[in-house]
C-alpha cells in the first residue's frame, strides 16, 4: 500500500497530551480523510503536483543525528528539532523575565493552552496539509517573548532530518508569541542528512501583539530528494511591525503558504523572498496579505531565478476589506529564466472592497538584459562574471532587507557561489 493511501490510518504520534489535543487531533484526521492529498484539480494547486512526493514511501524516525554546524558563528539562542520532535540537549531550552522556550509537548498537556492558543491561527482553514500536520504531529516549538522586551540575540531554530535507511516524514509545529512592545529575531532552516528523500510538513502560527516588532527570516537550502510543505500565518495586532524574508535555493518540492493577518489599525508588514533554483526544484508561493482594518500597510517583494528545467509558483493576495480605508498595499513579482526549459506560473491578485487606498501589483518574466551584458563586457568583463554581477545585482534586493548582519552576509555568499558556479 502507497504512502498516500496508508497515511490516514497512521497511529497519532503523540503521547502523554491532553485530552482536548487529543480532540483536536482526531477531528483532523477526520477531515484529512474526508479532503485526502490535493491535487491539481484544486485550483490552489493548479501547478503543483504532490503526487511526486506522496507516492514515496516514508517512516518515523526517532534517530540522533549528527549535529549540524550550520549558522552556528554568531550568538543564539539555538533549538534543535530532529525528525519532528525537539531535541532537549541540543537546544536551549529556558523560561526567564524575558522568554520562554519550551517543547510544544509540554505545553499540549494543558488544555488551556491548547483552547486557547494551539491551532487557533488555522482554526477556520479548510487546508488538508494542515489537517495532516495537526493528526499526525510529533512535536515541535513554543516561544513567547515576553511583554516589554527585546531579545538580544537571534533565536536559531534548526530542522534536521535523517534518511540514512529509509525515507522520513517529519510533522512538526513551531508557536510563537510576541507580547505587547516586545521585539525578537527568528532564523529557520531545514538540513536533511543523509541521501534517502524527506518531506517537511511543516506548520508556525505567529501572534504578534500590539507595537511589538518581529523579523523572521527562513532559509530553504537542502539537497534535491528533500521537499517541504510549509504554512505559516502570522496574526498582527495594532501598531505591530513584522518583516518576513524567505530565501529559497535548493530541494526537491517547496511549497511555502504565508498568511498574514493585518487585524488591528497601523500595522506594517513586509515579506519578500528571492528563489534561485535549478535542476528539477519545483517551488511554489503562496502568499495572502489580508487588510482588515484602516491605516495599515503591506510590502511585498519577490524574486525568481530560475534555470534548467526548475519550475517556480507564484499565486499573491491582497484583500483589502470594507472598513479598511487608508491600505497602503504593494505588490511585485519580478522573475528571470536563464534556461528555455525554465517555467514561472504567476499570479498577482487584488481584491479591493474601500474606496479610500493606495494599491498596486504586477508581475515581470524576462531574461538577463543584453545591453547591460553587453556594456559590461565592453569594459573587459568576461561573460560568466558579467552575468553573474547582473544576476547577483538582482537578488541583492531582497539580500539586503534581511536586518541582523551574519545572516545577511552568509546568504549572500550562497548567492554569489551560486551564480559564479553556473
Amino acid at each position: 500500500m502507497a504512502y498516500k493511501d496508508s497515511i490516514i490510518n497512521d497511529i497519532l504520534a503523540s503521547e502523554a497530551l491532553s485530552v482536548e489535543t487529543l480532540h483536536i487531533q482526531k477531528e483532523a484526521k477526520k477531515e484529512f480523510k474526508q479532503k485526502g492529498i490535493p491535487t491539481t484539480k484544486d485550483e490552489e494547486w493548479k501547478f503543483t503536483n504532490l503526487s511526486k512526493v506522496f507516492n514515496k514511501e516514508y517512516s518515523f524516525c526517532t534517530k540522533e543525528l549528527d549535529k549540524s554546524d550550520l549558522l552556528t558563528d554568531f550568538e543564539q539562542y539555538r533549538i534543535v528539532l530532529e525528525n519532528g520532535t525537539i531535541n532537549k540537549e541540543k537546544s536551549v531550552l529556558l523560561s526567564d523575565d524575558s522568554l520562554e522556550i519550551g517543547d510544544l509537548k509540554d505545553k499540549l498537556q494543558d488544555n488551556h493552552f491548547v483552547q486557547n492558543v494551539f491551532n487557533r491561527a488555522f482554526a477556520k482553514d479548510a487546508n488538508a496539509m494542515i489537517d495532516l500536520n495537526t493528526a499526525l504531529l510529533q512535536g515541535g516549538i513554543y516561544l513567547k517573548i515576553k511583554k516589554g522586551n527585546t531579545i538580544d540575540k537571534p533565536i536559531v531554530i534548526a530542522q534536521l532530518l535523517g534518511a540514512n535507511d529509509v525515507s522520513v516524514a517529519a510533522y512538526s509545529r513551531i508557536i510563537v508569541e510576541i507580547e505587547e512592545n516586545a521585539e525578537a529575531n527568528i532564523i529557520t532552516y531545514t538540513e536533511s542528512q543523509g541521501d534517502l528523500a524527506t518531506l517537511s510538513n511543516l506548520v508556525t502560527e505567529v501572534y504578534v501583539d500590539k507595537n511589538a516588532r518581529l523579523k523572521y527570516n527562513i532559509l530553504q537550502n537542502d539537497h534535491s530528494q528533500a521537499s517541504q510543505i510549509n504554512n505559516t500565518k502570522i496574526i498582527q495586532e495594532s501598531g505591530s511591525v513584522v518583516d518576513v524574508v524567505t530565501i529559497s535555493l535548493s530541494g526537491d518540492l517547496i511549497r511555502n503558504n504565508l498568511d498574514i493577518i493585518l487585524n488591528n489599525e497601523h500595522i506594517e508588514s513586509n515579506f519578500s523572498s528571492l528563489y534561485l533554483i535549478q535542476g528539477k526544484t519545483h517551488i511554489d508561493n503562496h502568499t495572502v496579505a489580508d487588510h482588515k482594518y484602516p491605516n495599515c500597510n503591506s510590502n511585498e517583494l519577490y524574486k525568481g531565478i530560475m534555470d534548467d528545467t526548475s519550475r517556480g509558483v507564484f499565486n499573491g493576495k491582497i484583500f483589502v476589506r470594507k472598513d479598511a480605508q487608508k491600505t497602503n498595499a504593494f505588490q511585485a513579482n519580478n522573475n528571470i529564466l536563464l534556461s528555455d526549459n525554465a517555467i514561472i506560473n504567476t499570479k498577482p491578485q487584488l481584491e479591493i472592497w474601500a474606496d479610500d487606498v493606495k494599491c498596486s501589483h504586477g508581475c515581470t518574466i524576462g531574461q538577463i538584459d543584453k545591453e547591460a551584458l553587453f556594456y559590461l563586457q565592453a569594459r573587459g568583463i568576461g561573460i560568466q562574471k558579467a552575468k553573474a554581477l547582473l544576476l547577483e545585482s538582482f537578488a541583492q534586493e531582497v539580500a539586503d532587507k534581511i536586518s541582523f548582519e551574519p545572516f545577511a552576509n552568509y546568504i549572500r555568499h550562497l548567492v554569489s557561489e551560486r551564480l559564479d558556479n553556473d
